[in-house]
C-alpha cells in the first residue's frame, strides 16, 4: 500500500504507467472538459468513501486498517474470481477445491454470509 496512491499493492503500482497511457482521458481535448471528468471522478470515488469515515474515526492505525481491509477485499475478489470462494484465516492457497457435489458444495455467498455473521 502506498501512502500517497492509497491502497494498492506492488503489482498495482507497476501498472499506473501503462493505466495512464491506456486511460482515454489522457487524451481528451479540451483539457477543461478532462479536467471536469477528472474532478467528477474524485468527487464520486470520495462520496462512496464518506460511510467509511466513523469507521476509520475509531481505529487505533488509520494507515494498518485501511492496508489490511484493502488487503482482505482484493483476496476476497481473486478468490471468488476463480471459483473457489474467499479464503477463511488460516486456510493455504493449496487446498483442493471444495466438492462439486451439492449437498458437499456451499457457495461463496453463503460462506460470506456464515463468516459475516460470526
Amino acid at each position: 500500500m502506498l501512502p500517497l496512491l492509497g491502497p494498492s499493492t506492488l503489482r498495482d503500482t507497476l501498472a499506473l504507467p501503462v493505466d495512464w497511457v491506456g486511460d482515454p482521458l489522457t487524451y481528451m481535448t479540451p483539457v477543461v472538459g478532462r479536467d471536469a471528468l477528472l474532478a467528477g471522478t474524485a468527487v464520486d470515488a470520495r462520496a462512496r468513501l464518506l460511510p467509511v469515515d466513523p469507521v476509520l474515526d475509531g481505529a487505533l492505525d488509520r494507515y494498518t486498517m485501511v492496508r489490511d481491509g484493502f488487503l482482505q477485499h482484493r483476496n476476497a475478489l481473486v478468490h471468488d474470481a476463480a471459483g473457489g470462494g474467499p479464503l477463511q484465516e488460516g486456510q493455504a492457497d493449496a487446498e483442493e477445491p471444495p466438492s462439486s457435489e451439492p449437498a458437499a458444495s456451499i457457495s461463496a455467498a453463503a460462506q460470506r454470509e456464515a463468516v459475516l455473521s460470526q
